[in-house]
C-alpha cells in the first residue's frame, strides 16, 4: 500500500527515490504507531496513507527520470489474461497521472487507486472536501485531455 502510493506520486523521480520515501514513510510509521487511535475517527490504513503522503509532498528531493514512461507499474501477479491494449492503456493514463500538478495528483491517487473517499482524502490533505471535489474534477478533465491528445487511438469510442 505504502509503496503503490508513493511509486504512483513520485515514480517521476527515479526507482531509488521512491524507495527512500517507502523508507523514511514506514519509519515515521513505526515512530509514531503509539500517537494511532484505533478507537479514533481515522481507519490504521488511512492514517498510514496520511503520513505517507506527508512524506512525498515533504519530499524536496527532485530528479529527472522517465521511469514511469519506460515501465509498467510492479506487480505482484500478472494475469496472463492482460492484454497489451490493457497495458498499453494504463501505461497512458500513468503517464497522465504524472503530468498532473502535485495537488491535483495526490488527490486522483488517493480517490482512484486506494479508494479513499472524499472526506478521507480532506483529512490526508488537511483541506475542505469542497477543495478535494474540485481538485479530482479538474484532475480527471486533465487526464481525459492528456489521454485524447497523447493515445486518441486507444479511446477510441469511449467518449
Amino acid at each position: 500500500m505504502i509503496h503503490a502510493l508513493v511509486w504512483r506520486m513520485a515514480c517521476a523521480q527515479g526507482e531509488s527515490h521512491v524507495a527512500d520515501l517507502v523508507q523514511d514513510s514506514l519509519i515515521r510509521v513505526v515512530q509514531n504507531i503509539a500517537r494511532f487511535v484505533p478507537a479514533g475517527p481515522a481507519r490504521l490504513s488511512t492514517w498510514i496513507l496520511t503520513i505517507t503522503t506527508r512524506v512525498v509532498l515533504n519530499s524536496r528531493r527532485r530528479t529527472e527520470s522517465a521511469a514511469l514512461r519506460d515501465a509498467s507499474e510492479p506487480v505482484a501477479y500478472s494475469d496472463p489474461a492482460t492484454t497489451t491494449s490493457d497495458r498499453e492503456i494504463g501505461r497512458a493514463i500513468a503517464e497522465a497521472v504524472l503530468e498532473l500538478p502535485d495537488v491535483q495528483r495526490i488527490a486522483f491517487v488517493l480517490r482512484e487507486y486506494h479508494d479513499l473517499d472524499y472526506s478521507e482524502i480532506a483529512k490526508v490533505l488537511d483541506v475542505d472536501v469542497g477543495t478535494i471535489k474540485s481538485r479530482l474534477s479538474r484532475a480527471r478533465v486533465a487526464v481525459r485531455d492528456t489521454l485524447l491528445r497523447t493515445h486518441p487511438d486507444l479511446l477510441r469510442g469511449t467518449r
